[in-house]
């Protein structure tokens, strides 16, 4: 079973996280960096209903948050952090990329979060959501109205070419997985949008493989 987490900063929910070790999760550094007193974290995992006592539950405290040295706000690369955990669990992790996953055009991924579901409301869905949009090509990127940084190697920039699919405010730090052999594999971390599911204007993603080195080094 895919297993949901949440990184909370002194008590409220701040961003999703996603495991891929025993003690090691991902996020968004959008949602962690400035926030640098650990006491006063934690990562709850196995959430699939947040507005009820769920029994798949256990809640960490968090021993260090490592943001990666070179993110910069107003472009979104680097956004990837790495949470640890102050004692190993038990959930399956999801698997981190591999060579195979280094070209990911067109391949069809999840996204999944408890964010908002049409933009600006604020009302936050109970149940986990989850939704499939395609990684699109580099050439499909420039092509649509993004920035002229996208792409680059750094991000994924995936949707759906007539838009009403996207990941949006509330996601950010959330997986975008792939099916490889039957395992759950990290390929994006949801970074950034331009609202949410607009026709032009795909999501972007933190593209996991590109970071596998810094991720291996710092876990």
């Amino acid at each position: 079973r895919r297993v949901h987490g949440a990184f909370y900063n002194d008590g409220h929910r701040h961003s999703p996280t996603v495991g891929f070790s025993s003690s090691a999760n991902s996020t968004s550094t959008y949602r962690v960096k400035g926030h640098n007193n650990t006491a006063k974290f934690g990562v709850t995992l196995g959430i699939y209903n947040r507005c009820v006592k769920e029994s798949t539950r256990r809640t960490f405290a968090v021993t260090n948050v490592v943001i990666n040295p070179n993110f910069t706000s107003p472009t979104g690369n680097y956004d990837v952090a790495i949470i640890t955990l102050n004692q190993t669990t038990d959930y399956t992790p999801i698997c981190l990329p591999g060579q195979v996953d280094k070209n990911l055009t067109n391949r069809v991924g999840e996204i999944l979060g408890f964010g908002e579901t049409t933009e600006g409301d604020t009302t936050m869905p109970c149940t986990l959501q989850g939704a499939y949009i395609q990684i699109f090509a580099a050439e499909e990127c420039k092509e649509s109205e993004l920035p002229s940084q996208v792409p680059n190697p750094q991000i994924l920039c995936a949707g759906v070419t007539g838009g009403g699919v996207d990941s949006c405010q509330g996601d950010s730090g959330g997986p975008l997985q792939l099916v490889d052999d039957g395992k759950f594999v990290l390929a994006g971390i949801v970074s950034y949008g331009f609202g949410c599911g607009k026709i032009g204007y795909p999501g972007i993603y933190t593209n996991v493989y590109y970071y596998l080195d810094w991720i291996k080094e710092n876990m």
